[in-house]
């Protein structure tokens, strides 16, 4: 597994969803899962079906939308479902640290140096995009976990 240098992160300062999906998912081959917290509806689409993404976050707007890292197929958000991993995340919520987003900028400026950094309006959502993309059966939770250990995320 080589994690991509920050350098060739395509420094996206104010980008779109869509241009965030392309850098993170554009090498993959299976679906991306998104989520509705509150009802429970899912969407499982290619990356380029950009007109099924929006229908589905216009018609889910009044909900927390979530996104697998992990590509999916088969129509399930499980393990089981997951085909591939393009980057290694960490999601660090300042509600969990005492000094709140001053304490996350600190954890990460110790941090290796991620391709992307969005702030979740709660946090920061933390990438460091993979060379290519992994297939989903490496022990991709050991390394997960040991990020979110080290720097007080979750997965």
């Amino acid at each position: 597994m080589e994690i991509v240098p920050a350098e060739n992160n395509q420094g996206l300062p104010n980008y779109s969803r869509h241009d965030f999906f392309a850098v993170l998912f554009g090498e993959t081959k299976y679906n991306l899962e998104l989520r509705a917290l509150s009802s429970g509806s899912q969407l499982f689409a290619k990356i380029d079906n950009r007109q099924a993404i929006d229908r589905f976050i216009k018609e889910n707007s009044d909900q927390n939308l979530y996104f697998g890292v992990c590509t999916r197929e088969g129509g399930g958000g499980k393990k089981d479902n997951c085909r591939e991993i393009p980057a290694l995340w960490l999601d660090l919520d300042f509600k969990g640290l005492e000094g709140g987003e001053k304490e996350a900028k600190g954890l990460i400026d110790e941090m290796p140096e991620p391709s992307i950094i969005v702030q979740s309006g709660n946090g920061y959502h933390v990438y460091w995009l993979l060379k290519e993309p992994e297939e989903a059966k490496i022990d991709i939770e050991t390394y997960l976990k040991g990020l979110a250990k080290r720097f007080r995320g979750d997965m």
